[in-house]
């Protein structure tokens, strides 16, 4: 199945966003130090763009975060 692919450099901040089939591959970004990878599509749904800042906090394992 496909992915969206975030590309974060060490701020969080987004440096790239890539949508990728199965098995296919990409490069990061200029400054990327991180990844996130999430559901194909959810980038674009949640207007996710190149120089967002993301925060990324931590979910408690018994919780389901998609319940809401």
């Amino acid at each position: 199945f496909p992915i969206d692919v975030l590309f974060l450099d060490n701020e969080g901040t987004v440096v790239k966003v890539k949508t990728l089939k199965p098995f296919w591959f990409s490069f990061g970004g200029k400054g990327s130090k991180r990844v996130l990878e999430i559901r194909s599509g959810s980038a674009a749904a949640h207007g996710v763009k190149k120089g967002d800042r993301l925060l990324i906090t931590e979910i408690d394992a018994g919780v389901d975060a998609t319940a809401a």
